[in-house]
C-alpha cells in the first residue's frame, strides 16, 4: 500500500512539472508573439511616420516650386511690357524724326515754288496739295505727343498701338501729296516749256517770213 501511494505522489508531482513546464513554453510563445507583434507595429508606425514626413517635403517643395513660377512668370510678363513700352517709344521718336524730315521737305518745296512762278507756271493745285501735306505732317505730330503721353501715363499698349497706326496712316498721306506735288510741278513745268518752245519756234517761222518777204 507504501508502494502505491509513493507512486501516485511521485506521478502527480510529475503531473505538476508538466504542467508548470507547458504553461511556461505557452507563457514564452505568447511573450514571444507578443513581442514580435509590438516590433512589427512599431515597423509600421514608424514606415508611416516617414511616408507622413516625406509627403510633406513633397508638398513643400511643390509650394516652393510653384510660388516660385509665379514670381518668375510675373517677372517674365513684367520684363515684357518694359519691352514693349521700350519698344513703342524708340517707334514714337523714330515716327516725331520723320515729321521733322517730312516738315523740311515741305519747306524746301514751297520755296521751290515761289521760284517756279517767275517761269511762269500755274503752281495753284501744287499749292493745294502743300495745305494738304502739312495738315497730315500737323496730325501726326498730334498723335506723336498723344503716344508720348500715353507712354508716360502708363496707358495700355492698345491705346499706344492704335495712336502710332493713326501716326502711320497720316505720314503716308502726307508723303502721298508730296509725291502727287513733285509730279505736278513736273508736268506744269514741261507743259511751260513746250508751249515756250512751240512760241519761240512760231516768232522764229515768223521773223524768217519777214526777212524773206
Amino acid at each position: 500500500m507504501k508502494k502505491y501511494l509513493g507512486l501516485m505522489l511521485v506521478l502527480a508531482l510529475t503531473f505538476v512539472v508538466s504542467v508548470k513546464t507547458i504553461q511556461a513554453e505557452d507563457s514564452t510563445e505568447v511573450n514571444d508573439d507578443s513581442e514580435k507583434s509590438t516590433l512589427s507595429q512599431e515597423k509600421e508606425d514608424q514606415s508611416e511616420i516617414q511616408k507622413e514626413e516625406a509627403k510633406k517635403v513633397g508638398e513643400k517643395q511643390k509650394e516652393e516650386a510653384e510660388e516660385k513660377n509665379k514670381e518668375s512668370k510675373g517677372k517674365t510678363l513684367e520684363e515684357k511690357k518694359v519691352m514693349q513700352l521700350e519698344a513703342r517709344t524708340k517707334v514714337a521718336n523714330g515716327m516725331m524724326q520723320r515729321t521733322e524730315n517730312l516738315s523740311n521737305i515741305i519747306n524746301r518745296i514751297k520755296t521751290r515754288i515761289e521760284k517756279i512762278k517767275l517761269i511762269p507756271v500755274d503752281t495753284t493745285n501744287a499749292e493745294s496739295l502743300v495745305v494738304k501735306a502739312e495738315e497730315s505732317i500737323a496730325l501726326a505730330k498730334i498723335k506723336i505727343t498723344a503716344v508720348q503721353t500715353a507712354i508716360t501715363n502708363g496707358d495700355t499698349l492698345e491705346t499706344i498701338k492704335a495712336n502710332i497706326v493713326a501716326v502711320k496712316d497720316a505720314l503716308k498721306q502726307a508723303h502721298s501729296f508730296m509725291s502727287q506735288i513733285v509730279q505736278d510741278l513736273k508736268s506744269k513745268i514741261k507743259e511751260q516749256k513746250e508751249k515756250t518752245d512751240s512760241e519761240n519756234e512760231n516768232e522764229v517761222e515768223k521773223s524768217d517770213t519777214k526777212t524773206s518777204e
